[in-house]
């Protein structure tokens, strides 16, 4: 995954990673945590779509691993989304890269 070169990259900005089933979601996070990836699952944020209500979250600097160890495992996801530290007044993360990148499924 690469960002747009306008946006600069926190460390705490992190990646999510969207699922086209909760199955599959599941069957992620067992197979990142066994390649020692710090991931979680999270619910889908409102402002992605998404066919399914669970999603992943891990640091943006580990999204390129992350995409290549569910490659590795054979685990279809779709799009990686980037969410960015900082908050809006509202408290809610903001989206920086809201085309992301192409999943595999």
């Amino acid at each position: 995954m690469s960002s747009r070169s306008s946006d600069r990259v926190n460390e705490s900005d992190f990646a999510v990673v969207l699922f086209y089933s909760t199955q599959g979601a599941i069957r992620a996070e067992r197979a990142l945590m066994r390649a020692g990836l710090a991931v979680k699952l999270i619910p889908t944020p409102r402002q992605f779509s998404s066919d399914c209500g669970t999603a992943l979250r891990c640091a943006w600097v580990d999204v390129d691993a992350v995409c290549a160890a569910l490659r590795e495992a054979g685990i279809e996801y779709g799009r990686v989304h980037r969410l960015a530290s900082h908050r809006s007044a509202t408290g809610q993360a903001s989206v920086v890269e809201a085309e992301g990148g192409e999943g595999n499924g």
